[in-house]
């Protein structure tokens, strides 16, 4: 049986390893804040609520097609 060559990581020292870690939280940490920006100049462009306007009247045509495919049915 031929097994496969070892992970990068199962290379890596222990001081390396947390190394990686720390710097796979830092980024996670950057994101996180750039989407909590991303997420406020959606909000507050307004584009939000026309979205969920959008939403609301098209789930109100939904419900009423099938209401009248239900009685010509």
């Amino acid at each position: 049986m031929i097994l496969p060559p070892p992970d990068s990581l199962e290379r890596l020292t222990h001081a390396d390893l947390i190394g990686v870690v720390r710097d796979l939280i830092g980024e996670v940490t950057r994101m996180q804040a750039e989407t909590e920006k991303l997420d406020g100049r959606w909000r507050s462009s307004g584009r939000a609520q026309a979205v969920k306007d959008e939403l609301a009247r098209l789930k109100h045509f939904a419900a009423a097609s099938a209401d009248q495919a239900f009685r010509h049915g």
